[in-house]
Formats: structure tokens, C-alpha cells, sequence
């Protein structure tokens, strides 16, 4: 494999890019990081309380930083998010609103 990337140009100049460009992908990444602890600090200041549900289970809720990250992380990639807006918006109207306006916020910012 080192043969092959030392004789042949444009091989090493994809991997000359790639390794000039990591420290930009640090600072999107430490970025990306960022606004994910904001909202799993925000989701579970809001939602910590709501009970169970079918989707909302033992692994799938904001009760604690680890289950809210991941639950963000899954908010992100579009997965089923409609239906756990919806079990956490059934608590009360304010709750509900809340919740849309949440979030509505945290996919515009994950789509861009």
C-alpha cells in the first residue's frame, strides 16, 4: 500500500489534502460538539420529567447527558423524530410548544 501511494502523484496529493485540511475539520467537529451539548443540556432541563412512553423508553429520553446525546445524534440523521416530538408535546400546551420550538431550532441548525 506505501508503494503504491509513494509512485503514484495524484494518490499522494489526495493524502497531502486530506492531512492540510484536518485541523479545519477539527474546529467544524469542536463546533458540531458544541452546539450538541447545548441542546442535550436544553432537552434535558425541559424534558427530564416526561414519562415513558413507546418511544420514549429506557434508552431513547433526555434523563440523563449520555441518552440525550445520543437521542440528538439520531434527531440529526431524521429518524423517527416526528414521533418523539409528539410523545414529548403531549404533556401540557406549554410543554408542547416548547418542544416544537426546540425542535424546529436544533434541525434548522444540524440541516445547515
Amino acid at each position: 500500500m506505501f508503494k503504491l501511494i509513494r509512485s503514484s502523484v495524484h494518490m499522494r496529493l489526495i493524502l497531502d489534502t486530506v492531512f492540510n485540511i484536518l485541523p479545519q475539520i477539527s474546529n467544524v467537529m469542536q463546533l458540531i460538539f458544541l452546539m450538541f451539548f447545548i441542546f442535550a443540556a436544553l432537552g434535558i432541563n425541559l424534558f427530564s420529567g416526561v414519562m415513558l412512553q413507546d418511544n420514549l423508553d429506557g434508552k431513547n429520553n433526555f434523563q440523563n447527558f449520555h441518552n440525550a446525546l445520543i437521542i440528538l445524534m439520531k434527531f440529526s440523521t431524521g429518524e423517527d423524530w416526528n414521533q418523539y416530538m409528539f410523545e414529548l408535546a403531549l404533556k401540557d400546551s406549554y410543554q408542547g410548544v416548547k418542544c416544537m420550538v426546540s425542535f424546529f431550532n436544533y434541525f434548522i441548525l444540524t440541516n445547515f
